[in-house]
């Protein structure tokens, strides 16, 4: 198959059917999720080098993960608008379906760190270098960046359906609605910051959040999962509303 000949949609399909075959692996393996996404990094990165300079022929730059004051504001922008978001739908959990702290606390320095490594290290980077750094940009190629944003949201909900096998019908379909919904925000500030930094804060800031509440001892459950899912769509929809006029001016410009 000459790769140089395929449609940025076809490249975008092939790159969502490979980039889960390595997380279906972990899931089958007695190890840890999280050391076993570790130490596949590397190969995510050699992956998504291979895309970029071997396929495409272009910069590593295309990515948009230059680390500069730009980046910085849309990272922590995007962070704190992803910990407020997870923050409420759990206040909601507990003030409307009375979700409590049942456990103790467990905040320590290793469970802290243990969290940031899957939430940013393990989850957070690596997708959205691939989902909203290469495949956003390869698909504006030829499609606008509304279309371009829409389609990858939607390979994106799509590398979840495993979910469906190995989490249950339910769990799974709440997965795919939330990676869905948090992958529109990302990809709206990744727009607005120009940086994938700012994917990268709303991915990894979700889990992140979450792991912060649960060592705190309440109990997240998939219904606190999906109430997040639903204001990550509201805040999108409504970023969309506002700003779709810019974003048709910035792509025929």
């Amino acid at each position: 198959m000459n790769t140089k000949t395929l449609s940025p949609l076809i490249k975008s399909l092939l790159v969502t059917v490979t980039y889960v075959i390595p997380t279906l692996l972990i899931s089958l393996l007695p190890l840890s999720d999280t050391l076993l996404r570790l130490l596949f990094l590397p190969a995510y990165l050699l992956y998504t080098w291979f895309w970029v300079r071997v396929v495409d022929k272009q910069s590593w730059k295309v990515l948009q993960l230059n680390v500069n004051k730009k980046a910085l504001k849309g990272f922590l922008f995007a962070l704190v608008l992803t910990a407020i978001i997870v923050s409420f739908s759990l206040m909601i959990a507990i003030f409307f379906f009375h979700h409590r702290f049942r456990g103790p606390s467990a905040f320590t320095p290793s469970n802290l760190w243990f969290a940031f490594l899957s939430s940013f290290v393990v989850q957070g980077f690596p997708e959205e270098m691939v989902y909203r750094g290469y495949m956003l940009q390869t698909l504006q190629t030829k499609y606008s960046q509304i279309t371009s944003l829409v389609l990858t949201t939607g390979l994106f909900a799509l590398m979840h359906v495993t979910h469906l096998f190995t989490s249950g019908i339910i769990n799974g379909l709440v997965i795919v609605f939330v990676a869905f919904s948090f992958a529109l925000l990302a990809g709206f500030l990744k727009y607005f910051f120009k940086t994938t930094w700012a994917a990268v804060a709303v991915h990894g800031g979700l889990h992140m959040t979450r792991k912060l509440f649960e060592l705190a001892g309440l109990e997240t459950t998939t219904l606190t999962f999906f109430i997040s899912g639903l204001i990550f769509l509201i805040v999108s929809l409504g970023l969309f509303l506002s700003f779709k006029n810019q974003l048709k001016e910035s792509y025929q410009s």
